[in-house]
């Protein structure tokens, strides 16, 4: 029974929440077999926000690293530290996209966010 059976999950890097593991037939029932499907929970990170394939990265500045210019340390999932030069000035608003740093995409691992 499935109950006995232990299963061997390959979880993929770049699964999103709600990928769904299917394994047919596995349930016997009075009225067939069914299907079990385990569904991901992506986990808050303690550092990013997933937006699909992209990792967000919040960042507080000061005032004249701002204005001027800095390098911002950026703690990577992989425990490696990307150096990224902020050479614009910065607003509240600002967005720095720092391409091919994000997850891979599940179905093509070649591409990142």
């Amino acid at each position: 029974s499935v109950k006995d059976k232990t299963y061997n999950l390959e979880i993929k890097p770049g699964y999103r929440q709600g990928t769904k593991l299917r394994y047919q037939n596995e349930i016997d029932t009075p009225n067939g077999k069914l299907d079990l499907v385990f569904v991901v929970q992506q986990e808050p990170h303690s550092n990013f926000e997933r937006d699909g394939d992209n990792l967000i990265y919040r960042v507080t500045l000061t005032l004249k690293q701002a204005l001027t210019g800095c390098i911002i340390s950026i703690p990577m999932l992989d425990d490696k530290i990307y150096r990224h030069t902020v050479k614009t000035i910065i607003t509240p608003k600002s967005v720095e996209v720092i391409p091919n740093l994000g997850m891979p995409n599940s179905k093509n691992s070649s591409i990142r966010g």
